[in-house]
């Protein structure tokens, strides 16, 4: 089987017998132009970012989902935090900037001192039950998206598993739970903690 990588706006479907879409919350959008639909949405994120810190101030991810909390020490020293509840625009960072505000002098008072200039706004790609869909979705077309933020932790375990079935090799059986077809059959598969 010939593999072949590159931008989506290069492909050419005759140099290819599969194609894998994995681009985020942009899956649902391509695969509308081939007439399959998808159950992803776009879901805004924001985060406030720190300017470097040279102490190692933070090891863990840390969460609290009851106080709409999270927090991160990045390897190039930032500090990433987040009220895991902001959504709607920026409009509402200082809101938002008090709930981190109140996170940090309940649960990590060592972070008091750090500033947190920068607002990032990002997207989730979502489906309904929070779990991305992988698999066939049609004629040599597969699809891994749909994370809801949960992407970079399981998609070394995504990319071995797709890779599997596209090179017909024994199939998953996430691949059975994480199908398309679970929204028509009244299947979801929900996904307890979001972040």
């Amino acid at each position: 089987m010939d593999i072949r990588i590159g931008p989506i706006g290069s492909l050419d479907p005759t140099l290819a017998d599969v194609v894998v879409v994995a681009a985020g919350a942009a899956t649902a959008d391509l695969l509308q132009l081939v007439g399959i639909d998808l159950p992803i949405e776009r879901e805004d994120r924001f985060l406030f970012l720190s300017e470097p810190v040279r102490e190692r101030l933070l090891e863990p991810l840390v969460v609290s989902a009851e106080r709409r909390f999270a927090a991160k020490q990045l390897g190039d020293g930032r500090v990433l935090t987040s009220d895991l509840g902001a959504r709607g625009d920026d409009s509402h960072r200082e809101t938002w900037r008090a709930n981190v505000r109140a996170g940090i002098d309940e649960l990590l008072p060592t972070l008091g001192y750090v500033p947190f200039p920068i607002l990032v706004r990002g997207e989730y790609d979502v489906t309904p039950d929070h779990q991305p869909i992988l698999g066939r979705v049609g004629d040599g077309l597969y699809v891994a998206a749909g994370f809801s933020g949960h992407g970079f932790m399981i998609a070394p375990a995504v990319a071995r598993i797709v890779a599997d079935a596209v090179t017909g090799s024994a199939a998953d059986e996430t691949l059975g739970i994480l199908d398309l077809a679970r929204f028509e059959e009244n299947r979801p598969v929900p996904e307890p903690q979001l972040v």
